[in-house]
């Protein structure tokens, strides 16, 4: 049980954007029902999975061979 929490684990991440761009993303956010974070979330790992990594394998793996 101890190893199924370990693949769960979460880190902070944290950004300075433009205010007109924080705005635009609350928007965004709110019309797919959603936090800004959780929006935030969603937007990156969409373009982790479009840069064609599998965060799947990374994540049973723990190394991260991209480039």
């Amino acid at each position: 049980m101890r190893r199924k929490l370990q693949l769960m684990e979460k880190t902070t991440l944290s950004c300075r954007i433009e205010p007109e761009a924080k705005m635009i993303l609350e928007r965004l956010a709110k019309e797919d029902k959603r936090t800004l974070s959780d929006y935030a979330k969603s937007v990156l790992l969409d373009h982790i999975q479009r840069k064609g990594i599998d965060l799947g394998k990374y994540r049973k793996s723990r190394q991260l061979n991209l480039f």
